[in-house]
């Protein structure tokens, strides 16, 4: 299955793609899952049911014609990995770049979680923002200390990432370079593991139309299954948890001279068997520093301001 979120009427709609349309699975079903997170967690029998709904759907909207939003609105853990991919490493190397020879993990805040088309936001004087296209888990059971043969059971689909980065700040924190609002679009859907092998799936992305990333899956140095083994063993996931597997050479940074991203930049990947997403770089919107406790919108979630 290809799953969306969508809107309706301003509300979020669960929908599946059949070609060119989405069959609306919030109407189809008996019951109303609020997003996709919340349809995958709900079991085998309400896909199945789901399937078999599509079939007889009279509600189809067209995909051109529908405002699709993030798969996920509300993440859990957003968990990435760094330097998995082997030409990215490579690529590294030739400039001099030094890296820690273990695994690199790294956490986000899920207020970096961006809409499949929606603009991202260029930090004020920001002149170091770079782009990773990234294959995308996406975890559907609780789960610790699973083995590497298990995973598959654990994952609920794949999506595409943008794992957007600060270049100046993420040297001294990644916290600080990897958690800015919007730096990470999700989309333009899950597809659930049935679908895809994950491990030989193809990868671009462009900027302004020019090709920057072309790789696959295939160049990861440790394999979904073996991401999922290692980071199970120092904490739990859950359902709607995400893990990014890494990216290969050709970002920003690995070019001389380094190539930053600019407001008016329109970015798009593609990773093949799930879609496309495209984001324009917009100026960061003046907001006051503080705001009266009241509840705001921002993309593809609801914040508080005041905590």
């Amino acid at each position: 299955m290809k799953l969306v979120n969508f809107e309706v009427d301003a509300d979020v709609h669960v929908g599946m793609i059949v070609s060119d349309e989405i069959v609306d699975l919030t109407l189809a079903l008996d019951v109303r899952p609020a997003d996709i997170a919340e349809f995958l967690g709900m079991g085998e029998e309400t896909r199945a049911l789901a399937q078999r709904s599509a079939r007889h759907a009279p509600q189809r909207i067209n995909v051109d014609s529908a405002k699709i939003r993030s798969p996920l609105l509300r993440a859990g853990k957003i968990l990435g990995v760094g330097m998995n991919f082997r030409s990215c490493v490579e690529a590294a190397d030739r400039l001099g770049m030094k890296f820690p020879p273990h695994r690199l993990w790294f956490y986000r805040p899920g207020t970096c979680i961006a809409g499949p088309f929606d603009g991202v936001w260029l930090p004020r004087g920001a002149d170091d923002l770079d782009y990773e296209v990234e294959l995308v888990m996406v975890i559907g059971r609780h789960c610790r200390y699973v083995t590497a043969a298990d995973a598959p059971l654990v994952i609920a689909g794949f999506t595409i990432g943008n794992d957007l980065t600060l270049r100046n700040r993420v040297t001294k924190s990644p916290v600080l370079g990897k958690s800015f609002d919007t730096h990470l679009p999700l989309g333009p859907c899950i597809v659930t593991p049935e679908e895809v092998n994950p491990h030989a799936l193809a990868m671009k992305t462009w900027v302004n139309g020019i090709l920057r990333q072309e790789s696959t899956t295939a160049e990861m140095i440790a394999d979904c299954y073996e991401l999922i083994a290692d980071i199970s063993t120092s904490c739990t996931l859950v359902p709607g948890d995400i893990i990014l597997t890494g990216t290969p050479a050709g970002s920003g940074i690995f070019h001389r001279p380094a190539l930053a991203l600019l407001e008016g930049d329109v970015v798009k990947m593609e990773i093949a068997g799930i879609g496309v997403i495209e984001n324009r770089i917009i100026a960061e919107p003046t907001v006051p520093a503080l705001r009266e406790p009241s509840r705001w919108r921002r993309g593809d979630e609801e914040h508080s301001a005041a905590r």
